[in-house]
């Protein structure tokens, strides 16, 4: 299992395969297209999202350094039954350890998405990517968090649900394996790092290439606010032209004026960066590239 953290929430995942992928849920993530991890064996690092699909609420990440060996977990094949006990794992916020608890299927939903979902006896526990464990050790399902299940309705208010991890296995993993990424603005139950309006977008834009070549048309670029004092913020945007991007970025609160402006793309960063101390609706030209 594994503690993953971004935006100052604390979530779960788990490491799928020896290679370090990271199965969890998407929400937390935000904009971000890193997290920080920390395995059960106290080892700790960086994770970047490999696919993500908000309209299913799962992520694929790859450690950017790894650190082996991980303790990995497979996935079932099938189903659970009705009245089979699982064990609920998962973090939270509140305590480093990893928390264990007894839970039981109460039945199944279907989706509009065509996912089944398990629905599982309630618990205290409000941890969002939690893992259902059966038991042969191997990953059940994964619970989802409550206002996504809302919002997809998939589950009705008051139900606890975890989609079913033999569908995940069979269909999810192998499209998020391809750089899927499909984010949308999934509200989650935590409150964002301030508390004044958001700030007008600043536009960036210019050229940009990988390697020397122009970067294709639809490559996820990531842009990060970075300032002493406050966490740090990420905006992205595909890119709709070979060689060039724009991409607007509006910090959360006032707090950022000055902010330092990364640039970001399939785990690499570039050498230029730009800086949030223009009035808000200006357009800075930029050529950023990443070797």
């Amino acid at each position: 299992m594994v503690r993953l953290t971004a935006n100052e929430i604390v979530w779960t995942g788990a490491v799928i395969n020896d290679s370090g992928e990271i199965l969890t849920t998407s929400a937390a993530l935000g904009s971000a297209p890193v997290a920080d991890f920390m395995l059960s064996s106290g080892n700790q690092g960086q994770a970047w999202v490999t696919g993500r699909d908000d309209d299913l609420g799962l992520a694929l990440l790859t450690p950017v350094n790894p650190t082996p060996p991980y303790d990995t977990i497979s996935l079932s094949a099938t189903p659970p039954t009705i009245g089979d006990q699982l064990g609920l794992l998962q973090y939270s916020s509140f305590s480093p350890a990893l928390d264990q608890r007894i839970t039981r299927v109460n039945g199944y939903n279907s989706s509009p998405i065509g996912y089944s979902y398990i629905k599982i006896q309630a618990t205290d526990s409000t941890a969002d990517g939690a893992m259902l464990i059966n038991a042969l050790g191997k990953i059940q399902g994964i619970r989802m968090p409550t206002l996504w299940l809302l919002q997809q309705q998939v589950c009705n208010p008051g139900e606890v649900c975890a989609v079913d991890a033999a569908q995940v296995g069979t269909a999810a993993i192998p499209a998020l394996r391809t750089g899927r990424i499909v984010i949308r603005d999934i509200t989650t139950s935590t409150d964002g790092p301030g508390d004044s309006p958001p700030a007008l977008p600043i536009i960036f834009k210019g050229h940009f290439t990988i390697d020397g070549v122009d970067a294709p048309s639809g490559t996820q670029l990531y842009a990060r606010l970075k300032k002493a004092g406050q966490p740090d913020y990420w905006e992205s945007a595909p890119t709709n032209e070979l060689g060039f991007f724009l991409i607007e970025v509006s910090a959360p609160n006032n707090n950022y004026a000055g902010a330092i402006v990364e640039f970001w793309t399939n785990g690499k960063l570039a050498g230029e960066t730009g800086s949030y101390d223009r009035p808000a609706g200006s357009v800075v030209e930029l050529n950023i590239a990443f070797n």
